[in-house]
């Protein structure tokens, strides 16, 4: 397994996903002993929330990103891929925030008092929540399965460096610990893009191909994935 290329990059992948469910386990551990009952479970809720709206708010352009990537040639076709890729994934989550910020005073009216305060305040950060998927897609699709699962690990490792100080320097509350969590995320978000070396120019022509894969693929594995959520999260 291990003499082949194949089988050291799934030997990489699933340690990071083993990893990545200890640290998981780390973050909550932190969580529960700093807050009580009642914020820990206003937490859960915001975070479930974010996976939950999350889903929608990539519109076909990930799934085709990562199709996409696996057929560039050359480094600069890659990076100007790359480039084209982030910025509608950026585009995307200033949509997002703009929806966590107007869907506070939903979530506050009809499902989770005072859950909704925390969201109107975070919501400029949740802008970088949608690039996870778009880094993950383009490592996957350019086959960079060690920065891949460096990656995965690098959002909830940055955070649990972030709790232990702030639970060193004081009291961490659900306000706070959001914030750290959506700090982690876009830290790591900007490790990868430096590593990725993304290339802004030419947009035009790069998104013109990239509109035409969501249409042709993206858009399909889009509204898949969203049935499969909806129905996963109906069977729990």
């Amino acid at each position: 397994m291990f003499r082949s290329e194949l089988g050291r990059k799934s030997t990489i992948y699933f340690t990071a996903l083993l990893l990545n469910a200890v640290l998981g386990v780390v973050v909550y551990g932190i969580l529960t002993r700093a807050m009580d009952v009642q914020s820990f479970g206003t937490y859960s809720f915001i975070i479930a929330f974010f996976m939950f709206s999350g889903m929608f708010f990539d519109f076909g352009v990930a799934p085709a990103g990562m199709r996409l990537m696996a057929l560039v040639d050359s480094a600069a076709a890659f990076s100007r891929r790359a480039g084209a890729l982030l910025s509608l994934s950026a585009a995307v989550g200033l949509l997002f925030a703009v929806f966590v910020f107007a869907g506070s005073y939903a979530v506050d009216a009809w499902i989770h008092d005072g859950a909704g305060s925390v969201l109107r305040i975070v919501a400029p950060l949740a802008a970088v929540y949608p690039l996870q998927e778009m880094i993950l897609s383009i490592s996957q699709g350019s086959s960079r399965m060690k920065l891949m699962s460096a990656y995965l690990l690098m959002p909830r490792g940055i955070l649990i460096v972030l709790l232990i100080a702030l639970a060193a320097t004081g009291t961490i509350d659900v306000r706070i610990a959001v914030t750290a969590m959506l700090l982690g995320m876009a830290a790591a978000i900007g490790i990868a893009i430096g590593v990725l070396k993304p290339v802004f120019r030419g947009l035009g022509s790069e998104i013109a191909v990239i509109w035409k894969e969501v249409r042709e693929f993206g858009r399909e594995v889009y509204l898949g994935r969203i049935v499969d959520g909806l129905m996963t999260g109906f069977d729990k």
